[in-house]
């Protein structure tokens, strides 16, 4: 069988402020330049979302709750350009849609300069209700022209210590890699999620977002990684450069049980157990971050093993958090 592909060029938009309502077809070139010769519109299913929701077949692969295969070819909207009034984020869907989209993932939407900015904290209404109205008008103008919606849940999100998180501005954006161990900035996580997926009500659409089949996936952190990020782990703040190396020897006495294994399975050559190191007492140093730890070869493994255990501990948790919100 044949496959014809149709021509998409590359799209680069850049979303500021402006004057005047941008619909369909009353095309600003200087602000939203064409970026294909065809319209694709017509290839778009609207509203997005009415195939059902989406699921992943025993194949590996993206279906609509209708059986209907599932592709996308998306784009990506970030930070600042998110938060745009309604008739800049009018225009640049009806660009997206005309130029073959059929995803927009909105991204960075946690940063301080978005919905969680840090003024608000301990409020009621932790979201802020500007960058909340323009998130639900994209969700709404993309659904209505057979977008689909892409959102992500831990991007640039600063903790701080108002939020009772210790040493928390000192973690940085993202709270790299402390976010997927720390007990304390999972549920803060968590609150967000259920926040804006399972509390508030869209306006625009009447759904919330977990109601909505136009929101077809969800990221749960971005660029983020215990097992990726081994180099900085010496860079980790405290305390919780000591709550990695508690739960490094939590790890390990869960796996061998005494020092007399954990010797057994290391040995005490270059790298292994030192005299002075004790499962019991948990001062089995952990490389990267214990400083007097200096050759750690016999080591490395189980380091892999633990930063995976630690990963994988963290996306089970929140996946079965946000499937329990529905």
């Amino acid at each position: 069988m044949t496959r014809r592909f149709l021509p998409v060029c590359c799209l680069l938009v850049t979303l500021g402020a402006g004057t005047g309502r941008v619909g369909a077809e009353a095309w600003d070139a200087r602000r939203f330049p064409l970026s294909c010769m065809l319209d694709l519109r017509s290839r778009l299913t609207a509203p997005a979302g009415a195939r059902g929701f989406l699921f992943v077949g025993t194949d590996g692969r993206f279906y609509f709750a209708d059986g209907t295969r599932a592709r996308f070819w998306g784009i990506n909207v970030a930070k600042d350009s998110v938060f745009q009034p309604h008739e800049v984020i009018d225009g640049v869907t009806d660009l997206f849609a005309r130029s073959g989209f059929n995803l927009v993932r909105l991204h960075h939407v946690d940063d301080v300069g978005g919905l969680l900015r840090p003024e608000r904290i301990g409020l009621a209404e932790r979201l802020d209700p500007k960058a909340l109205d323009a998130l639900d008008y994209w969700v709404y103008a993309c659904k209505q022209r057979g977008l689909y919606v892409y959102l992500d849940l831990l991007d640039y999100r600063t903790f701080t210590e108002k939020e009772g998180v210790p040493n928390g501005t000192a973690l940085g954006r993202g709270a790299k890699p402390v976010a997927l161990f720390n007990e304390k900035l999972i549920s803060l996580q968590m609150e967000f999620a259920e926040e804006l997926l399972a509390r508030h009500v869209n306006p625009y659409t009447g759904l919330r977002y977990r109601d909505d089949p136009a929101i077809c996936l969800l990221e749960i952190c971005d660029e983020n990684s215990v097992v990726g990020s081994f180099s900085k782990w010496g860079r980790i703040p405290s305390p919780y450069r000591e709550e990695l190396i508690r739960r490094w020897n939590f790890y390990l006495r869960r796996r061998y049980g005494t020092t007399a294994a954990l010797q057994a399975a290391w040995g005490t050559g270059a790298g292994g157990l030192r005299p002075n190191e004790k499962l019991e007492s948990g001062t089995v140093a952990l490389p990267g971050v214990s400083p007097d730890l200096t050759g750690y070869q016999v080591r490395e493994a189980e380091v892999r093993r633990f930063a995976a255990s630690l990963e994988r501990d963290y996306l089970t948790q929140m996946v079965t958090f946000l499937r329990n919100l529905g």
